[in-house]
């Protein structure tokens, strides 16, 4: 059973950022479509619950959080830096 994907309109904006790299933006869309067949595929983790999970693409991160029946896409992030937590700004959104 697939989940639903619903995306946060903050999301959304982020990742118009990076229409500057179709290639890289595209990995992500196509990343994004695996959790909704299997919600904690290998390559993300828990981030700070069971129910909300980053997932690396490349240089990009996302965040998601886990519903009964949804997948909902909070953050993404290009990263940039060394520390991927501090280059994507995800520890601003979990503070």
């Amino acid at each position: 059973m697939s989940l639903r994907v619903d995306y946060d309109e903050r999301a959304i904006d982020q990742a118009t950022a990076f229409l500057d790299d179709p290639p890289g933006i595209r990995a992500v869309l196509d990343a994004i479509d695996r959790p909704a067949d299997d919600p904690g595929p290998a390559e993300s983790f828990p981030y700070g619950s069971p129910d909300l999970r980053r997932l690396r693409v490349g240089r990009y991160r996302i965040l998601y959080e886990i519903t009964d029946n949804t997948i909902a896409i909070r953050h993404i992030a290009r990263g940039t830096g060394t520390d991927p937590k501090e280059a994507s700004g995800l520890n601003r959104l979990i503070a």
